[in-house]
């Protein structure tokens, strides 16, 4: 499972340091957030850090510290019960903050997979962009840029959005199946954990044959398995 990460930190320059991580699931309906309370100080912050991020911060709940985070977050990982592979569009700036939370022995969660997926590397550049562009301007409720849980939305829409394109180009290829109805099926597997229920199958059996059904499956099974890692 692809599980899609993004985090805020207060400068681009040297020894940086984490204010808030986000991840949201493959099929979107699982999210982690926290905000850190000990590891950096609001003065310490860039000037584009405390005009774009520090508004955007939520408080209350979501505050912990590293070592809670550790905990909280290598929990909730493991809470998916199979292999997990990390996702983010800055590999370089973000995933060193995954081996920072999980640097000490017998943290790291047992599922998750020590390669991250670069979602530049998988996915065409202006495609992605644009299809980021395109949930930033449309979703409801708004998203928040620099946000660290609303960017991770963000880029696993771009990726959904990519595997949709995909997969109705490759089906079309194959088979003669109404378009709405195509981007419909695809959709109901990528929610339904990569499979079309039997109550999808039944629903369309007049107008999607059982071999069109089977494809999809294994075309989104193969594009989640194809995410290129470090």
């Amino acid at each position: 499972m692809l599980i899609f990460f993004d985090t805020e930190f207060t400068d681009l320059g040297f020894n940086p340091c984490l204010i808030s991580i986000g991840l949201v699931s493959e099929n979107g309906t699982r999210e982690f957030y926290a905000e850190l309370s000990d590891t950096y100080q609001p003065k310490n912050c860039s000037a584009f850090v405390e005009e774009a991020v520090l508004p955007h911060l939520e408080g209350g709940g979501t505050v912990m510290t590293m070592s809670e985070l550790t905990h909280a977050l290598g929990n909730w990982i493991e809470s998916f019960g199979q292999p997990v592979k990390l996702a983010t569009d800055s590999l370089s700036w973000d995933w060193p903050w995954i081996q920072g939370i999980f640097y000490l022995p017998g943290t790291w969660p047992e599922n998750l997979d020590a390669r991250p997926a670069s979602l530049y590397e998988m996915i065409d550049s202006p495609f992605f962009e644009r299809a980021v562009e395109q949930e930033f301007e449309k979703h409801e409720p708004k998203l928040r840029r620099h946000h660290a849980l609303d960017d991770a939305k963000a880029n696993r829409f771009a990726w959904e959005q990519w595997i949709v394109d995909k997969i109705v180009k490759a089906v079309d290829a194959r088979f003669d199946v109404q378009g709405s109805l195509l981007v419909s099926l695809v959709f109901a597997c990528l929610d339904n954990n990569n499979t079309i229920s039997k109550d999808i199958r039944t629903r369309y059996s007049e107008r999607a044959s059982k071999d069109v059904f089977d494809y999809i499956e294994q075309c989104v099974i193969r594009l989640s398995l194809e995410a290129p890692h470090t």
